[in-house]
């Protein structure tokens, strides 16, 4: 009893046809309990303060021994009840060497309904670490009314690996795109399996943070997506592909130490021109090595593709053209950005990663080049997640599309000076203010994000996000309008911000482009000529969104589409 086979199909079209209703009608229907049946055995979860909760939940096989660079197997069955109370997290470097898990964590509201919409999250880190417990999502579940399930999947080379040597499977599997694998088939176990939770398999929004909002972006351009949901919401993400061949040469240079390391070749440069054969040796190597040697290989990325290629342009899962194909899964879609999006990666940069916050908001010397730096990144940043998506995307794309940019954070008044300074409205603050959680999972502040203010964003936010899962609009009785991207329209993105007494959002006109902020970049004088030139060279250059940058400044070679 693994997933719908045709086997299953053919029986079901068959019953139907051989027994009246009132037979199909005894079949077991849900009812609100933490013991759920699936397809392939029962779960036992638990309840927390109205929330019924079933954390680790497989969809797919472990992705070990053979089946590390594979499509994910379908889940065993099991006799008896199994467990489901512990979340779960894939290997990943960051964290140790944990279970190369892909499980799912589910949430619903405790009581009989049925039919609810389904929220489908990936979370961020680069798709090299985060685990499916950054979305911790009790708050998030009353107010959208619906059932969350965020996901574990592959990371890092596990993840995404373009060798040559790997490339001896399906054409799936020879794209490299390994995660992109495990998304479809989570997708497949929702839903097979949802109606069992009380959920509407037919109204499913994917949605994802930072590299989970890319991952969105991919699976709106992949093929392999058609049918598998209905709506889509992209939190502080973008449009990033990368070409296979050249990833490979990425992945052989990182792995090269450890072959040397391990007695196989005597030299990197030997090793590395070995790894990017297609050789019995190479993959046999691949094989060998622990999940936490290969997570250990990388280094996080920060934002750059160079440093950790993935979504690879192989012709299958993702197309050759990336997202100029002009091929799109086309659902109403939302983009929703901070509009200080490059702060946490700006002070994660020298010179500024040697202070606390409190010490580089007293530096007269480096808080003005920080306020520069994050200035112009921050604009180059939001507008390629936004403004720039959905421009590409307008002329082939008939659904819906919404973005909004979070100010919330920016105002002095209302949170702090040195925070607005150093922080605002950060990349991914979508998550703690989604799930309601009063300590950002990325800056502390806890006593920020517990005053009102926070919360009238969190309700305003929450309240469009459940009106889209219902209806495919965010507007509703009592929101502020929430204009749709149009050819002839003059409006762009929604601005949410707020204080203690409400929160509040309107239409913007303004629109920008990378060659305005390029121009307002090189006019600014707020910092010296050769200090802007350092930081475009050392702190802005290479990254997702600088492309234009890197081109007008003599550094295209760092960036890799």
């Amino acid at each position: 009893m693994k997933r719908y086979t045709f086997t299953r199909l053919f029986m079901a079209a068959f019953l139907v046809m051989a027994f009246p209703p009132a037979v199909l009608a005894d079949a077991p229907k849900y009812e609100a309990s933490i013991t759920q049946p699936t397809l392939n055995g029962t779960l036992r979860g638990f309840e927390r303060d109205g929330i019924l909760h079933w954390f680790g939940v497989s969809y797919a096989q472990p992705p070990v021994g053979s089946l590390r660079w594979k499509t994910p197997a379908p889940v065993e069955d099991w006799d008896g009840v199994q467990d489901a109370t512990e979340s779960l997290a894939a290997t990943q470097s960051a964290y140790g060497n944990e279970n190369g898990a892909l499980t799912l964590d589910i949430y619903r509201p405790n009581d009989d309904r049925t039919g609810l919409p389904v929220f489908f999250y990936i979370h961020g880190g680069n798709n090299q670490t985060g685990r499916s417990s950054a979305l911790p999502a009790d708050q998030l579940t009353k107010d959208v009314d619906s059932i969350v399930i965020s996901i574990n999947h592959r990371l890092g080379l596990l993840g995404f690996c373009a060798l040559p040597a790997l490339k001896h499977g399906t054409p799936e599997e020879n794209s490299g795109n390994f995660a992109m694998l495990d998304f479809a088939a989570a997708l497949d176990w929702v839903r097979e399996n949802i109606e069992s939770f009380g959920g509407n398999p037919g109204n499913i929004t994917i949605s994802g943070s930072s590299s989970g909002g890319r991952d969105v972006m991919a699976m709106l351009i992949s093929p392999m997506f058609k049918g598998k949901f209905q709506k889509a919401i992209s939190f502080s993400g973008g449009m990033t592909t990368s070409d296979p061949d050249e990833a490979a040469k990425v992945d052989a240079k990182h792995l090269a130490p450890l072959t040397v390391s391990k007695g196989i070749k005597a030299t990197e440069d030997e090793a590395y021109s070995w790894l990017l054969t297609d050789s019995d040796d190479v993959r046999e190597f691949l094989y060998s090595l622990t999940d936490k040697e290969l997570a250990d290989s990388f280094g996080g990325a920060a934002i750059r593709m160079a440093a950790f290629p993935h979504h690879y342009r192989d012709g299958v899962v993702i197309p050759k053209e990336g997202y100029n194909s002009g091929y799109y899964n086309d659902v109403p879609v939302m983009m929703v950005n901070g509009d200080r999006e490059f702060s946490l990666f700006c002070k994660g940069s020298a010179p500024f990663n040697k202070l606390k916050n409190a010490e580089l908001f007293a530096d007269e010397k480096l808080l003005p080049l920080y306020r520069f730096t994050d200035k112009y990144g921050s604009l180059m940043y939001t507008f390629f997640n936004g403004e720039e998506s959905a421009m590409k995307m307008l002329p082939d794309y008939k659904s819906p599309i919404y973005t909004c940019t979070i100010r919330w954070g920016d105002n002095p008044d209302v949170t702090s000076p040195e925070y607005a300074a150093i922080v605002g409205s950060y990349h991914c603050m979508t998550t703690p203010l989604m799930t309601g959680i009063t300590a950002s999972f990325s800056v502390g502040y806890e006593d920020i994000y517990a005053r009102q203010s926070r919360r009238n964003v969190t309700a305003l936010l929450n309240a469009y996000y459940r009106n889209f899962f219902y209806t495919d609009d965010p507007n509703g009785e009592g929101l502020p309008r929430w204009d749709k991207w149009t050819k002839e329209g003059t409006t762009t993105q929604l601005i949410v911000d707020g204080n203690d007494e409400k929160a509040d959002a309107f239409m913007s006109e303004e629109h920008i482009s990378y060659g305005q902020i390029l121009d307002m970049m090189d006019a600014d004088k707020s910092v010296s000529e050769g200090d802007k030139a350092w930081m475009i060279r050392t702190v802005l250059n290479g990254r997702w969104f600088s492309a234009e940058l890197d081109a007008r400044y003599g550094n295209a070679s760092l960036w890799v589409k």
